[in-house]
């Protein structure tokens, strides 16, 4: 019964998101390019590439995927944990923590999707919590998984959530040996990483079909504002200091591992000016929050802005937010005032916010 239900899902699902193409998105506004930045038009794309592009990850969502390892490995454990003090986070909160890699195939070659899972209860017996358990999914920043991602996972399943972060594979990811042209093939395999994580929480981890939520900050609010936009198995999203135009942001950014990135792939593939660069990104990358956001309910996000950034640009937060529809007046989004980092930090003093809004969405 269990997997028909999620069969039913799968099949569901791509037909309610087909639907929504027909919408407007009346709310986006390209914002005015700074002095001395290159910025480029963006608009939501025909419904007939529309559909094309949804049909790309309807297909990298289809891909069958086994279980290749699982366990609970106590010394990660411990050194998340020793990492937490060291940033000055209280470690009184305990969880279970389960490691799980998928596999799956792609054009013949093998792929993996790999994940950790947060429990207050043992993972190994998941009916264990009783009633099926809202999903929380993180997806990180741009360096790896961090100490704050390690936090809120113990926070949120001593709260009741089952917690699963993505490993995005930490500087590899965004590693200047990657070309420019192969970027939208990464971000769709993280889109459909982000897929099967959902698919195995619901099939195999108790987890409540209509109860998922996804979390990111700076570089993973990014795709986690994509993996929503593009996944009606989700169904709340939470983001702070994070932006929409990928291409523009990673144009314009002043963040270190983008700027190395953006100085390797200039040189590597002779591309000799900024604006140039922003053209090359901008015809690789297919997904974007901006082409999608419109796709969803405003009223199912809630979005912490920094307005004097410039490793996430303040312009592209102003985007993002316009994408969804989100507005301080809605009670959808919060401005800050600061640079990138002391923003994410100031976010944590205040994150009865973020947790009330999927308390409320999720929990209850």
């Amino acid at each position: 019964m269990k997997r028909l239900f999620v069969s039913f899902l799968m099949v569901v699902m791509p037909l309610s998101m087909s639907h929504a193409i027909d919408r407007e998105n009346a709310c986006f506004k390209n914002e005015v390019c700074p002095e001395g930045k290159v910025c480029a038009a963006y608009k939501v794309p025909s419904k007939s590439e529309l559909k094309k592009r949804l049909r790309m990850i309807q297909k990298e969502y289809k891909k069958p995927w086994k279980v290749q390892e699982w366990g609970l490995h106590w010394f990660s454990k411990l050194n998340e944990k020793i990492k937490l003090k060291y940033n000055g986070f209280s470690i009184k909160k305990s969880a279970y923590k389960e490691t799980v890699v998928l596999k799956y195939k792609d054009r013949g070659l093998t792929k993996k999707t790999k994940f950790y899972v947060y429990d207050k209860k043992d993972p190994k017996y998941p009916k264990n919590s009783g009633k099926k358990k809202p999903l929380l999914l993180v997806i990180p920043p741009i360096y790896d998984i961090s100490p704050f991602d390690y936090w809120q996972a113990y926070d949120f399943a001593e709260r009741g959530y089952k917690v699963a972060i993505l490993d995005l594979g930490g500087m590899s990811y965004v590693s200047p040996l990657q070309p420019t042209s192969s970027i939208n093939k990464s971000t769709l395999k993280t889109i459909g990483d982000a897929n099967r994580v959902i698919e195995y929480m619901i099939r195999r981890a108790y987890v409540d079909p209509e109860k998922v939520g996804v979390f990111g900050f700076s570089l993973g609010g990014n795709i986690a504002s994509l993996v929503f936009s593009v996944n009606p198995k989700i169904k709340v999203l939470s983001t702070v200091s994070s932006g929409a135009k990928f291409a523009e942001l990673l144009t314009n950014s002043n963040q270190t591992v983008a700027k190395i990135y953006r100085k390797m792939r200039k040189k590597r593939e002779s591309i000799t000016t900024d604006l140039a660069y922003l053209k090359t990104l901008k015809k690789s990358l297919l997904f974007d929050p901006v082409y999608f956001a419109h796709l969803r309910n405003p009223e199912d996000v809630y979005m912490v802005f920094s307005d004097n950034d410039t490793s996430v640009p303040t312009k592209n937060q102003k985007e993002l937010e316009s994408a969804f529809c989100a507005s301080e007046e809605l009670g959808t989004s919060r401005w800050e005032k600061g640079e990138h980092f002391p923003v994410i930090v100031k976010d944590l003093f205040k994150r009865t916010y973020i947790n009330d809004f999927f308390d409320k969405n999720l929990l209850h």
